[in-house]
Order: C-alpha cells, then sequence, then structure tokens
C-alpha cells in the first residue's frame, strides 16, 4: 500500500542559534526527498468549471436537456447505459455521449449520433440518417432541349420536357450552369483553350469554340423559358395530353409522370431543405457542396463535357466529404418509433437517374 508521511517543521527565529547539548544524540542528516513516483499518469483529470454564476446556471440547464433526450433515446433503443453522475461537467457529457455513441452504433450501423445545438437545443441526442448520393455528378444537359425545339415534329416531347425541367429549377432549386458552380468550371475551360489556341490541335480548337459560342448563346435563351411560370402551371395538363407514339415518347411520359407526382405529393419541397451543412464531420474544411454534383449542364458529351468531368474530379479527389441529404430525429421528448423521413429525396434522385438516361439517348 502507497502512503506518504507528514512531515512538520519549525521555523527558527533570525539570530537564533544552534546550540547542542554535549551528550545529546546525533540525528542523522536528512536526505534530500525522492521525487514522487508518476503514479498520476495512470489516472486522468476531470475539468474545473470556473466560479461564475452564469456558466453554473447554464451548465444546469445544459445537463438537464442532455440527459433527458439521453433516457428518451436509451428507452427508444433498450440501450443500458452507466451513469457519469459522478464526473463534473462537462466531462460527464462526454462520456455519457461516448457510451451511448459506442453502444448504438454496433447494433445500428446506418445511423449516426450527435449531440444537436441549434436555435431549438442546447445539447440534445440526435440521430442522423445520411441519402447516400453514390458519389455520382447528377449534370442533367439541356442541348437535347434545343435539338427538340429545332425539329418541329417534336414540339409535344419539347414541351413537356420544358415543364419538367421548370419544375426541377423553379421548385426543385436545381442550379443551372450560367449562374452556379459550372460556370466557373466552363470558364476556366475556355481560359485553357484561348490562352494559347497554338498548343492544340486546330480542329479540336474550333470545336471547342462554337461549343462554347453555342452553350452561352442558346444557355441563356433556354434558361429563360425555364424560368418562365407558365411552363411549370401546364406541367399537368402537358403530361394528360402527350400521346406517346415510340418507345422513346412512352420513355419521356413515364419519367414525367414520375417527376409529376413528386411535385404533386410535395408541391413546396426544396432539394436543400434536408441539407444541413456541417454536421456530420464539423472539422473538416474541404467538402463537396449539393450545388456543385447536382446542377443543368450544356451537353453529356463532348470536348467541353469531357474536359469538365477531368476538372471537376480532380477538384473533388482533395474533398475530405460530401454533403447530402440527412434526416434528424431529436429525442427531445420521448420517441414511440425510430422516424428518418427520406422519401422525397429517393424519388427526387431516382427521377433525375431516369432524365439522365432519357436526355442521352434523345
Amino acid at each position: 500500500m502507497d502512503y506518504s508521511q507528514q512531515h512538520s517543521a519549525i521555523c527558527r527565529q533570525p539570530g537564533q542559534a544552534c546550540q547542542r547539548s554535549r551528550h545529546q544524540k546525533r540525528h542523522l542528516k536528512e536526505r534530500t526527498c525522492i521525487a514522487p513516483s508518476n503514479g498520476f499518469l495512470k489516472h486522468s483529470f476531470t475539468p474545473v468549471i470556473g466560479r461564475d454564476l452564469g456558466i453554473l446556471g447554464q451548465a444546469k440547464k445544459i445537463e438537464k436537456e442532455f440527459y433527458l433526450s439521453l433516457q428518451n433515446f436509451a428507452a427508444l433503443y433498450g440501450l443500458k447505459l452507466p451513469c457519469f453522475n459522478n464526473l463534473s461537467y462537462p466531462f460527464n457529457i462526454s462520456k455519457s455521449f461516448q457510451q451511448a455513441k459506442h453502444l448504438f452504433e454496433q447494433e445500428n450501423k446506418s445511423l449516426d449520433v450527435i449531440i444537436l445545438k441549434d436555435k431549438n437545443h442546447k445539447c440534445c441526442i440526435a440521430t442522423v440518417k445520411t441519402f447516400n448520393t453514390g458519389y455520382c455528378l447528377y449534370y442533367l444537359p439541356v442541348q437535347p432541349l434545343l435539338s427538340l425545339f429545332k425539329n418541329r415534329h417534336k414540339s409535344k416531347q419539347h414541351d413537356i420536357l420544358l415543364s419538367v425541367f421548370a419544375y426541377l429549377h423553379q421548385t426543385a432549386g436545381m442550379p443551372y450552369f450560367i449562374d452556379g458552380f459550372l460556370e466557373g468550371e466552363y470558364e476556366h475551360i475556355y481560359d485553357w483553350y484561348s490562352q494559347d489556341p497554338d498548343e492544340y490541335d486546330q480542329k479540336e480548337y474550333t470545336e471547342m469554340l462554337q461549343d462554347y459560342k453555342a452553350m452561352n448563346f442558346f444557355g441563356k435563351k433556354l434558361l429563360k423559358s425555364i424560368k418562365h411560370k407558365y411552363h411549370l402551371q401546364q406541367f399537368e395538363n402537358r403530361v394528360i395530353t402527350f400521346k406517346p407514339t415510340t418507345k422513346v415518347d412512352a420513355e419521356i411520359l413515364r419519367v414525367s409522370m414520375l417527376v409529376l407526382n413528386l411535385y404533386k405529393q410535395y408541391p413546396t419541397r426544396n432539394l436543400f431543405d434536408n441539407l444541413y451543412c456541417r454536421l456530420l464531420d464539423p472539422e473538416e474544411e474541404e467538402r463537396i457542396l449539393p450545388d456543385q454534383y447536382i446542377s443543368f449542364s450544356w451537353k453529356s458529351d463532348g470536348l467541353i463535357f469531357d474536359q469538365l468531368l477531368e476538372s471537376v474530379n480532380c477538384s473533388f479527389q482533395e474533398m475530405a466529404c460530401t454533403e447530402e441529404p440527412k434526416a434528424i430525429q431529436c429525442f427531445d421528448k420521448p420517441q414511440v418509433a425510430e422516424k428518418h423521413e427520406l422519401d422525397f429525396e429517393e424519388r427526387f434522385f431516382g427521377c433525375l437517374d431516369h432524365l439522365a438516361d432519357l436526355l442521352n439517348d434523345l
């Protein structure tokens, strides 16, 4: 057993002589005390909160909110959690959360557990379900719409797809390449070629230049049509009156109906409604944002598109994480069942997949 002896020190008055009796027993000279062993390294020290009463009062509120949410969280998932009430604030919250997170994630791999802090919560346990976008670039080309417009026999196909695009841009909030992230990417590609055109094959350079001019000119005209409220208002009527005569027409109708049904069920939902930046991995600075991988583009083939994919993918390789749609279940109140609603996102991105395939076949 380890123990320590206490020694008392006697203070001598200044000038007091050191006298020793002739027969006084000699004392052994005391050695310098040996440094204590480094046993403190085996212990963990809890943080100490300051004496400010305001901080103490806030701590009590935070603890109350956290442990109430922890109780609700444990009740829903049947977790048996150890008690850390003997630890001081905020170490008690940290240890409790770490233990709850560890036990939960052993059985639930599809959800993340976080401490939520927002305008309504100071310290509340919540679970997060992320919609996996599959590291895909959802770039929908608008140039096929222009091709349909130029063919007077394809006016019905053009109109119904224009209504689809109007919904995606006006309601769902899908960015357009002229005023979004892709605008800068297209400009960089043009600069590469225009700064020293002699370095490139003349045919290749001419193709790029013509395509870039067409993109700027017709891209703006198409955006004006896509923004017009009339085409969104006519969406349902165009679907009802559309009569397919070919397999491509049938696919156009099928995809348009999927988008229309989504619009009717979620008439005000936006692509960015369930996007919470820095909710997970907040320490990561370099992040892929939704408007960088979801957007209208000009074409889905050709020289400019190939350069676009190369440029974007090179940039994204340096990013540590991707911001994706998330559903949050907060445990500030008792929960009767697990609930993470991502139906809109699942159907929306499914529609984008079908649209991309359709537009590439036109």
